[in-house]
């Protein structure tokens, strides 16, 4: 972090994110400070990471990272390939993308915020930023879990009349 406003709203944004959800902390992730918030289930998503990075002397960044699946084998990284203009089709904020190498599908958003703008406001927007980003990934989770175990092709997902919806 390049300023004391950035480790200040991460902070901040630790403060509104462990009230609702206890066992997120604040990770050493590739040297650089990350707000880590892990879930569990089989229809969860693996991770949640959130970042704020220094763009400019007045602008800072928030960025939203999940790890939808990780570990995917080859079968299963090329039905998510297949899939990907289709869960990013309708999406108005962030996307889905995926890294073959090691087979990790994910879902990523970042938007910019006037260093000016009041934290408090800058909290309820990441609050709302959060609710959407949380129900698309649960979305797409839905979406794809059939066609990672077998039991759909992703042709035949694509030719369905489902859709991620954010709202």
């Amino acid at each position: 972090m390049n300023n004391d406003f950035d480790g200040s709203l991460l902070k901040a944004i630790l403060e509104m994110v462990s009230a609702a959800e206890p066992d997120t902390m604040i990770a050493d992730i590739n040297g650089k400070p990350v707000l880590l918030t892990e879930f569990s289930g089989d229809n969860a998503t693996e991770d949640r990471n959130i970042s704020v990075t220094h763009l400019t002397e007045d602008c800072t960044a928030v960025e939203i990272m999940y790890t939808v699946r990780s570990g995917l084998e080859v079968r299963q990284c090329n039905d998510i390939l297949a899939l990907l203009p289709y869960l990013n089709r309708y999406l108005s904020i962030g996307a889905f993308g995926l890294l073959e190498q090691n087979g990790y599908f994910y879902f990523h958003y970042a938007f910019a915020i006037r260093k000016e703008t009041e934290v408090p406001l800058i909290l309820e927007t990441l609050a709302a930023t959060l609710t959407i980003t949380d129900a698309t990934v649960q979305e797409a989770i839905l979406l794809t879990a059939p066609v990672l175990r077998g039991e759909l092709t992703a042709d035949d997902r694509m030719r369905e009349e489902t859709s991620i919806t954010q709202f």
